[in-house]
Parts: C-alpha cells; structure tokens; sequence
C-alpha cells in the first residue's frame, strides 16, 4: 500500500468514526424527507395524501411482507441491500477499515435513520409503480400531463408506454401490479425502472452522481489537500445534492410553474425543517422553541433544506464544543482538532480530557437516549471530576435563553424538574 492510499485510509478511517460519533440525532432531521417526497410526488403526477400512512405502514416494526413486496418489484437494488443507504446520504464514498464502516452503519441503524430512509425510497417507489399500474388502461395521449412528462424526461413515448401497459401484469399479495422486468424489450424495462430509481434519489435524497464527481474531481483522494477537503466537506455532500437537483428540476419548467414549484418547496421544507427544529431542542432535554421570530424561520429554513447543522448553530455564537459558526462550517476534524486543542491548553487537562471524551463516544448522541445518557452519566462525572462544572451548565442555560427557551430537565440534575411547556412555542421570540 502506497503512502497515498495509506494517508486516504486514515482519513476515510477518521470521517466513518465522525460519522458514527456526530450523526445520532440525524434522524429528526429526516422529518424534511416528507416535504421532498411531497415535492416530488407533485411534479410526477402522484397522490399525495397517503403519504403519512404510506409510511407508517412499512416503518412499523413486523412489516416484514411489505417490505419484501417492495424487494420483489424491484425498489431496492443490491448495493442498497448489501450497505445502509442512509449512510450514503451524508457522506462520500469512502475507503475506510470493515470496523468503522460497520460502526459508522451500526449508528445509522440504531439511531433509526437506516429504517427511515429505507422506508421512505420503497414508499416513492410503490406509489409509482402503483400508479402507472392504475394508469395502465389509458392510451398515451390520455396519461394525466404530469405522468406522461415524467416519461418523456426520461425518453419513453407512446410506443413505449403501449409496450409497458401490454405485458402481463403480476398479482402479488392481492393486487395486480405493472412488471418492467418481463418485458420483451429488456433496455426499456431498465428505463422504466431508471426513471423510478431516479427520482427516488430526488424525493429521499442522497449525495448523487454529479456532487460526487464535483467533490472528486476537486478534492483528489490519497492527497493532503484533497483529504483536508473532502473531510471538510463531510456531511454537506447532502445539502449540495439537494440545491443541484433541485435547480435542475426548476430549469425544467417555465417561469409560472417554476415559481408554483419553489414556494411549495420552500413552504413545505420550511415547516418540515421547524419541525425537525422543535424535536431536536426536546431531545435536548429544552422547551420547543418559539416560532414567531425570524431567527427561528432562518434556521428552519436551512434546517429543512438540508443545512440542519448550520440551521442549529447559524444564530448562536458558539458551538457546543465552544467555536463559533466558521469552525462549524469547517467540518467536524477541524472541531474535533479544536477540542484536543483545548484539551492541551486547558489549565486542568483532566476534567477538560473529560468534556471533549463524551463527544467522542460512538452512539453518544442517539436521539432518543442521548439525554438520558447527559444527565444521568456524562453529568454525574463531569460534576465529580470539575469543582467548576456549574460554569459549563450555566454556558447552555444562556444558550437556552438566546433561543427563547429554556430547560425543562436541567443540565446536572438526575430528573427532569417538570413536563416540556409545548405552549413556549407559540410565544414570541427573545428580544433582539
């Protein structure tokens, strides 16, 4: 092994161990994966009201025949059985060791984003096919105009369509469902089926083929420059992807459409993303966040289209780890150099050795233990280690209070002191 690849190793070692230490809580960001899929859902033609149900559904646990019903018509390729297709969501392709990679997808898994994205790709694919089959009695020119564009995007005109709705439908679990893949006409079937993997891509996004060429053909793997770059890149690969789809999807259309499509977008990610704001600032063991103010629009606007980590820390001064915005918007090794930083400097290396160590835990940050977890263990040592713990409570306390909110189980205790207020988020914001 080459130095070049030696050094692409460690990296990729590093970024997979980011992973697994950073992205615990990703899953509440997954909420803005409903307004994509809704997007989508309207551009292509499709219904959109049974969404919520579509998902529950096969995101309940002893689902197991949906979900092989969506195996057998074909809406989950190999590459997406054989590793965690949320991971790809957030970060570039990688070369890491067989541990990280299966301790940076053990999180995903765990945390419940796996499932999520799994489930919302088979949920865009069932309702395409389900809708073609419905379709399938109408000639071409009778298609609704959203459905026959979406095959024409992807080079499939009237003899096409005849060709699809002719064969021989398959009956699976109760109902009859359009089969791409007994075609006669082989290449046609893998269109189809490009056409419905495509935009499955757009409504669940993931870091496609045009963001990775541009963070490869910029940041070159093996070399110092393109190892700092890519690193410093990690999870925005996901934002990226989304800006380009979507500006891509937009140049399609006219100005009156194109204008329709971007504030529903807009709106619905926006919603979504303040959403996704409010169950992070509960998870955090703090009251919702209050709605009527600009900063929180700000931040759910960025957390909704795909920015979360710059929609939680835009409007604050620090970072939890204390940097400001510019060391977040570096990327994670730049934090994470800033914390063994602070850890040499630090007058009692000890206890500060024991504030950076609890961000460095794989798994630390699981949204739905990660509280637990703070208060009752993290906590707890933190305060037998530190004479000068109540400094760094205080310092979230005043970030809670810049936010509008404040604790509902307070930094050191071992209970929470009372019940969330969900009515805080209907007040209005801090004062400027």
């Amino acid at each position: 092994m080459g130095a070049g690849q030696r050094l692409a190793l460690a990296f990729s070692t590093y970024r997979a161990f980011a992973t697994a230490t950073k992205l615990g809580s990703a899953f509440l960001s997954g909420a803005s994966d409903f307004a994509f899929q809704a997007s989508a859902r309207s551009f292509n033609g499709l219904s959109k009201r049974g969404l919520p149900g579509q998902y529950l559904k096969l995101m309940r646990p002893g689902s197991i025949e949906d979900q092989k019903l969506a195996v057998r018509r074909g809406l989950i390729a190999e590459e997406w059985a054989s590793r965690t297709a949320a991971q790809s969501r957030y970060v570039m392709e990688e070369m890491s060791s067989e541990f990280s990679r299966r301790l940076a997808e053990g999180v995903l898994r765990v945390s419940l984003l796996a499932r999520h994205t799994q489930t919302m790709r088979w949920v865009y694919g069932m309702e395409t096919l389900a809708t073609y089959t419905e379709a399938a009695g109408k000639s071409f020119a009778d298609l609704a105009p959203k459905l026959r564009g979406a095959l024409e995007r992807y080079g499939m005109g009237s003899e096409d369509w005849d060709k699809l709705r002719s064969a021989p439908m398959e009956r699976d679990r109760g109902a009859d469902w359009i089969a791409p893949h007994k075609l006669d006409d082989q290449e046609l079937g893998s269109r189809f089926m490009e056409m419905v993997h495509t935009e499955t891509d757009i409504a669940v996004p993931v870091s496609d083929l045009n963001t990775r060429a541009v963070m490869n053909s910029q940041f070159t793997r093996g070399s110092a420059i393109g190892e700092l770059g890519r690193s410093m890149f990690q999870f925005k690969s996901f934002g990226v992807s989304v800006m380009l789809a979507q500006w891509q999807r937009i140049m399609t259309l006219n100005s009156g459409d194109a204008l329709t499509y971007m504030i529903g977008f807009l709106l619905g990610t926006t919603l979504t993303g303040a959403l996704a704001l409010e169950l992070k600032s509960l998870a955090a063991g703090r009251d919702p966040r209050p709605m009527w103010d600009l900063d929180f629009l700000k931040a759910s606007l960025l957390q909704g289209g795909g920015f979360g980590i710059f929609g939680d820390l835009l409007f604050s001064d620090q970072n939890r780890a204390g940097g400001g915005f510019a060391q977040t918007l570096a990327g994670p090794m730049v934090d994470d150099v800033q914390g063994l930083r602070n850890v040499v400097t630090a007058k009692d290396p000890r206890r500060q050795l024991v504030r950076e160590a609890k961000g460095l835990i794989p798994g630390n940050n699981i949204w739905y233990s990660r509280l637990v977890l703070d208060r009752m263990l993290a906590d707890q040592i933190e305060q037998m280690v530190n004479p000068a713990y109540g400094e760094g409570y205080r310092n979230q306390e005043r970030y809670a209070r810049e936010q509008g909110t404040s604790f509902y189980w307070r930094p050191g205790d071992t209970a929470p002191a009372r019940a969330p207020d969900f009515s805080n988020a209907l007040e209005e914001g801090p004062a400027q």
